[in-house]
């Protein structure tokens, strides 16, 4: 079996009319089970549209209509080196990511594993679990929410902000 994880970002606020200049996409880990076999997580823009669905999951499969490679890689990670499960851990952005930010609606992204997309069977447990908006370890609220940290000018100035969402 092969998981996803979707999420999404209201990013509204950013407005038209502006550059993104940073976009950088981060989760807090509870448990790394990739032991067995190391990955890559991929972060693609796809808009799922805010209600997950069955039909909203992807193949693996190229050869597939809407397989995940037909959408835009905007950030991953490999899970070697371990993630960290005392903070948060930042995948690393693609270009793509600066142009993919809705800058006046909801930012939606659909994880998946590199293996996943290669049609590599799973030899084991091959998960990483992160923690969502639904769970309250720690200090509950959104101290462990995945968060997209956005920078942007505005004219000739500076602006950054932080989104975090509660998915589930």
């Amino acid at each position: 079996m092969c998981y996803e994880l979707f999420t999404s970002f209201d990013t509204s606020s950013v407005g038209a009319g502006v550059t993104v200049t940073v976009a950088t996409l981060s989760f807090y880990m509870d448990i790394d089970l990739s032991t067995t076999a190391d990955f890559t997580v991929d972060a693609r823009i796809y808009n799922w549209g805010g209600t997950l669905e069955a039909g909203d999951f992807r193949s693996g499969v190229p050869a597939d209509a809407n397989s995940l490679d037909e959408y835009t890689l905007v950030a991953s990670r490999s899970t070697t080196p371990d993630w960290s499960t005392s903070a948060y851990s930042a995948l690393t952005s693609e270009s793509a990511f600066l142009t993919n930010v809705a800058l006046t609606g909801t930012t939606y992204v659909i994880l998946n594993s590199s293996r996943h997309l290669a049609g590599d069977a799973p030899t084991g447990s091959e998960n990483l679990y992160l923690y969502l908006a639904d769970d309250n370890t720690g200090g509950g609220g959104t101290d462990r929410d995945p968060k997209l940290y956005v920078e942007y000018t505005e004219g000739a100035g500076f602006v950054g902000m932080t989104v975090r969402r509660p998915v589930g």
